[in-house]
This record gives C-alpha cells, sequence and structure tokens, in this order.
C-alpha cells in the first residue's frame, strides 16, 4: 500500500491513479493522519455486481477487510515437499494394512 501527503496526492494525482489502475491502494495523508484511500474501482474480480455489493456492505460493518492484490496464480504457489521421516512410516504402514 503506497502512502502520499495532500500535497504529494494533489501533485502527483495522475501517477496515484495508475497505481490504483494497477490494483495498489494508495492512502492520503494530511499532517500525519490517514484521511482518505485511492482504491481500484474494479479490483482483479470476476464477481457480480450483487455480490461486490454485499462485500462492500461488510467492509463498511467493519466484518471483514478485502485484500491489497489479487490472489497468487497457480504457479505462484509453493511447490510440495515430500513426506518424509516419521509420517511417511506411518502412511506407508496404513497402505500395507498393517
Amino acid at each position: 500500500m503506497k502512502q502520499a501527503t495532500l500535497e504529494e496526492a494533489a501533485s502527483a494525482l495522475s501517477e496515484l491513479i495508475e497505481a490504483a489502475r494497477a490494483g495498489e491502494s494508495v492512502v492520503i495523508t494530511e499532517d500525519g493522519v490517514a484521511v482518505a484511500r485511492i482504491l481500484p474501482a474494479f479490483p482483479h474480480s470476476t464477481m457480480s455486481a450483487e455480490d461486490e455489493s454485499k462485500l462492500d456492505r461488510l467492509e463498511r460493518a467493519g466484518l471483514l477487510r478485502r485484500g491489497e492484490r489479487p490472489p497468487p496464480t497457480l504457479d505462484q504457489l509453493p511447490t510440495l515437499v515430500p513426506l518424509s521421516g516419521v509420517l511417511d512410516a506411518l502412511l506407508e504402514e496404513r497402505r500395507e494394512g498393517r
């Protein structure tokens, strides 16, 4: 999440809008206090408008907080590590019916 003062936001609004287009949120501060937030209008989502409005209501009620970035793709997930040690032995015994 980016942060900018009110003066910085006034002079660099187009750059902050581009950051929002790229999916990033920007907090605008005045005298060190957060006063506004620039968010992407349409986050990377395939949700229906009805679902989006439900999430908006839940967020306003303080019941959830949306993530800042889209979820990772499958190629970004960590690779599985093969089992080893005691767990391997236990699973092997169960497979063999012991």
